[in-house]
């Protein structure tokens, strides 16, 4: 993707985590790790902007997955 960026894999919303398995996983990585973990979509759209992207949108996927679409934006909204 020449104009963004992407994300693929399991993500919370509004903090809350959308399946039971994504929560386990978050424990399994954060013991793993504090710093790992399953992040939420309102971090990721505000590292995003702090990069110059804005997120785009959110598609659901199989297995309780999300594709994330961020696209750089113009120097003036930056």
């Amino acid at each position: 993707m020449q104009s963004g960026e992407g994300g693929f894999g399991p993500y919370s919303r509004d903090r809350t985590h959308t399946a039971p398995s994504n929560q386990r996983f978050d424990q399994y990585l954060r013991a793993q790790n504090p710093d790992w973990g399953v992040r939420d979509i309102a971090d990721i759209e505000t590292l995003g902007r702090e990069q110059g992207l804005s997120l785009q949108s959110v598609i659901d996927m199989p297995v309780n997955n999300f594709s994330i679409i961020l696209e750089r934006m113009p120097a003036d909204r930056a």
